[in-house]
């Protein structure tokens, strides 16, 4: 019975997805659940950027295969791969991003309006896809620019 019920229960979520119907619901969350959370930074062509610790490849490596997302478990979330990317949001987009560091709704709100504007659907996730379309500013204050990331 325990079978069937689970049969059926797949079937049903087969079918709304086929049809779009969960689609923009499980999007954000498959996309912020598929990748650490930004919890540092990482220097990539002299831009300081989010990153996520990356034991697998060494002690000390760290990757820009990170999100930041609108779940629940992580509004309130604080540190420097926040505060990072809160500086590229003000600087290159001139959008206020919420106080330094704490991941909000201010954030999220501030997030959406550069995925707008960077031509990334606008989820209020950071992530790979939001990386590579958004504009950074160079450490060294040059002109914002979009970066080319390998990991």
């Amino acid at each position: 019975m325990k079978t069937l019920h689970r049969t059926l229960a797949a079937g049903a979520a087969a079918a709304l997805l086929a049809t779009g119907a969960l689609a923009g619901a499980t999007s954000a969350t498959a996309a912020s659940a598929a990748y650490s959370a930004c919890s540092t930074t990482v220097t990539v062509g002299g831009v300081t950027v989010p990153a996520t610790p990356a034991p697998w490849i060494s002690p000390t490596a760290k990757s820009t295969w990170c999100s930041i997302s609108p779940r629940p478990d992580h509004l309130g979330v604080q540190g420097p791969g926040v505060a990072a990317l809160q500086r590229h949001i003000e600087s290159c987009y001139g959008i206020s991003a919420g106080p330094r560091g704490v991941y909000g709704t201010g954030f999220v709100s501030a997030l959406t309006s550069v995925q707008s504007a960077a031509g990334d659907g606008p989820d209020g996730v950071y992530g790979p896809s939001t990386r590579d379309r958004m504009k950074f500013r160079p450490d060294n204050g040059g002109p914002c620019v979009t970066v080319a990331f390998t990991s």
